[in-house]
């Protein structure tokens, strides 16, 4: 990211040697850093959309992930027998991601009126050192000005 002369901000996104997209990316000038750096992965994220190497909720799409959601099917009833703390090197596990039937192909529709719910969060109990071990500072989501949403 770099600013320029009027005091607006732009980055430059380089996607490693073996993607599909070979240029760099390069976003329009924005107020803040954290825009400029937002805009330019969202116009990454069109991009590899648009020559299908994203699908509709922006996921993978290709032989790999295919290989992936295969090997999860392998082992979705196998008992993992692992050492190791759960959340150590050691001891990785892959949870599948998963839009739900219900959500699916469900968008906002022109003259229909859609409602937000907006979810609030307060941690009630910190998690205790011998659980945290990577020693991650915690912070309580009350305290942020981000939140969860559901659009129906």
């Amino acid at each position: 990211t770099r600013e320029l002369p009027d005091g607006t901000f732009y980055s430059t996104l380089y996607l490693p040697i073996n993607s599909p997209l070979r240029a760099s990316i390069v976003g329009p000038p924005m107020s803040c850093i954290r825009l400029a750096e937002r805009v330019v992965a969202l116009i990454c994220c069109e991009k590899l959309h648009k020559i299908g190497e994203l699908d509709d909720h922006l996921m993978p799409v290709g032989k790999e992930t295919v290989k992936y959601e295969e090997e999860l099917d392998l082992h979705d009833e196998e008992e993992t027998s692992v050492p190791g703390r759960p959340g150590s090197t050691k001891r990785r596990q892959c949870y599948p991601k998963a839009i739900p039937e219900c959500l699916r192909e469900s968008y906002p529709r022109p003259g229909q009126p859609c409602y937000l719910y907006v979810i609030g969060m307060v941690l009630t109990t910190p998690l205790p050192d011998e659980l945290n071990f990577r020693r991650r500072k915690l912070y309580p989501p009350e305290d942020t000005t981000r939140c969860f949403g559901i659009l129906t």
